[in-house]
């Protein structure tokens, strides 16, 4: 999604990136491409909401949906998603 070419491993990096808090490098491509793609948006009507308390709320579509895949995609994505929250209210809250 726009990436420019890899240069060598010898080329020294243009900027110092500091491990704890990484930034994104414009020549990685868009940086939100992740969610925009095609697969994600098909993903995007199963998916489960956050109530007021973190909890899940239930899904129709993804009750009533029987394909693995599809179930597996979610499942991902709301692992992630609690991947990021976490470490969310880690860098906040430390």
């Amino acid at each position: 999604m726009g990436r420019l070419p890899i240069v060598p491993s010898s080329a020294p990096p243009k900027v110092k990136i500091n491990p704890a808090r990484p930034t994104e490098d414009p020549d990685d491509g868009c940086p939100g491409a992740w969610y925009r793609g095609r697969f994600v948006a098909s993903v995007l009507p199963y998916m489960r909401r956050r109530d007021e308390h973190g909890g899940r709320v239930s899904n129709h579509l993804l009750d009533r949906c029987d394909d693995d895949l599809v179930a597996l995609a979610v499942a991902y994505a709301e692992d992630e998603q609690e991947r990021f929250q976490s470490w969310r209210a880690e860098v906040i809250y430390d």
